[in-house]
């Protein structure tokens, strides 16, 4: 794999993304909801969201889920023991590093992204100048960080000559444009329980609704609409496709090599 070098410290290095909003609510263990409120924050950037063609947007805003095929019971583990030793139910198993859960790795059933992508991809000599950005909330590193500093901290497996983990930790992708998951997320909360049963708590604020949505009876999509990687969609209960209705998917679901050439990280 052709790791593209990095430009850090020239004149043609990335440009910097907007910070995040101090107004932005963040609740732990609701990523998907905090990367929502960041979504509809940061398009409201000028950056981001300029309509002008005088002053034209430097950024394509994306939601990506992060998890794998597999189907999940917990909520989150540590690795331990070079990728033996688990307590409880192991599921969607997809290895973070680098996270403030833990010191070490962290095996997610899934979590949610924003990535700044730059609308031009400036090139000197074939090599690419501009930078996608990354922002993660649960994660210890910079806030927001170049694709090329989170992915290889994140993932150092995928980034460094040599590494590896098993396969079944290995992460997939869904990219989603950010006004596509703003348009048609819906979530009650349900995958975290129930009132008083909350594995954390809830926000403060009611569950979030896309702009789109119409269809009162829906209830919740993450997890069979955004959530699921593989060809078989999931109820929020993880039941299987052939037991609940047919789910809406958005967005494409990218593996690791893939997921890096979008970042423009490889050639």
């Amino acid at each position: 794999m052709n790791v593209i070098p990095s430009h850090h410290g020239s004149n043609d290095g990335p440009v910097t993304p907007p910070p995040i909003p101090s107004s932005c609510a963040y609740t732990r263990c609701y990523c998907e909801e905090n990367i929502y409120l960041l979504a509809d924050a940061l398009g409201r950037h000028p950056d981001v969201a300029s309509q002008d063609p005088r002053t034209p947007s430097l950024w394509d805003p994306y939601v990506v889920f992060i998890s794998n095929h597999q189907k999940t019971h917990q909520r989150t583990r540590v690795l331990r023991e070079k990728y033996t030793r688990a307590d409880g139910l192991w599921a969607r198993q997809a290895a973070l590093w680098h996270q403030k859960a833990a010191e070490g790795p962290v095996v997610w059933d899934y979590h949610v992204v924003l990535v700044l992508r730059p609308r031009a991809r400036a090139s000197r000599g074939g090599e690419t100048a501009a930078s996608c950005w990354v922002y993660d909330r649960d994660s210890r590193c910079a806030l927001p960080s170049t694709a090329r500093d989170y992915m290889g901290q994140t993932f150092p497996y995928a980034c460094a000559d040599g590494g590896a983990i098993p396969e079944r930790y290995v992460s997939l992708f869904r990219v989603v444009p950010a006004e596509e998951y703003l348009d048609n997320f819906v979530s009650d909360r349900s995958h975290m329980g129930a009132d008083a049963a909350y594995a954390a708590p809830p926000p403060p604020y009611p569950p979030l609704r896309g702009r789109r949505v119409t269809d009162d009876t829906l209830q919740t999509n993450l997890m069979s609409s955004f959530v699921a990687m593989g060809a078989q969609s999931e109820g929020a209960s993880g039941a299987p496709a052939a037991d609940i209705k047919e789910a809406q998917t958005y967005g494409e679901v990218l593996g690791m090599s893939e997921f890096l050439a979008w970042l423009w990280l490889v050639a």
